[in-house]
């Protein structure tokens, strides 16, 4: 994705986008997906899967590409969040904790809550996620 910088300038970055459903794991015909309230549990487990990376498993945002920096932003829509989503997305923020191992490259995560403004995360040098305004 390309994103123009405070300074006017353009870079691009990484991009990784999930959805946590509150359906179960795997594929189903369209219209059987789950109808559940999204939980704090599903939104630390949505963001831990896509900024963790081994060796076995590489983060996208880790992957390495020509004429793109390193590391990037992972969007996070919460279709199903409740009347609480941005609490529960706080609450999930202060779960997941700093990260410093294996999680360099996950600058920004930004949660997509109906109703509510994006609520963008910005990574910090000790690891730890503070929420921008």
């Amino acid at each position: 994705m390309h994103t123009r910088q405070a300074d006017g300038t353009i870079v691009a970055r990484p991009t990784e986008i999930t959805t946590v459903t509150g359906a179960s794991p795997g594929y189903r015909l369209t219209g059987t997906g789950g109808n559940r309230e999204t939980t704090v549990d599903a939104i630390v487990g949505a963001v831990t899967r896509k900024i963790t990376s081994t060796p076995q498993r590489p983060s996208q945002l880790a992957v390495s590409m020509p004429n793109v920096e390193s590391g990037g932003t992972l969007a996070v829509h919460l279709p199903r969040a409740g009347q609480n989503g941005a609490a529960d997305v706080a609450t999930a923020m202060t779960r997941l904790g700093p990260r410093p191992e294996g999680t360099p490259h996950a600058r920004e995560i930004e949660f997509f809550v109906p109703g509510a403004p994006p609520l963008r995360y910005v990574r910090q040098p000790d690891g730890s996620y503070t929420q921008a305004p």
